[in-house]
C-alpha cells in the first residue's frame, strides 16, 4: 500500500508498471493479485486490472 498522505501522486501506478516491464522481461505474461476491499480494486481496476472468477480465497483463523 501507498501511504495514505503519499496517494494520489501516482506512485502506485509507477509501481504497477515499473513490475509489470519487469516481469514481461522475464517472459512472466500474467499478474494475479489479492486486494484489500472495494477502494483497492477500483484503483487496481483503473489501471488495467479486471475482476475474476478463477480462484477463491480462504483464510483459517488460528
Amino acid at each position: 500500500n501507498v501511504i495514505t498522505s503519499q496517494q494520489r501522486l501516482g506512485i502506485g501506478k509507477q509501481l504497477i508498471s515499473y513490475v509489470s516491464d519487469a516481469m514481461k522481461r522475464e517472459n512472466i505474461n500474467t499478474i494475479f493479485l489479492i486486494t484489500g476491499g472495494e477502494l483497492s480494486s477500483k484503483f487496481y481496476e483503473k489501471n488495467g486490472f479486471i475482476k475474476t472468477t478463477d480462484g477463491i480465497m480462504m483464510e483459517l483463523g488460528l
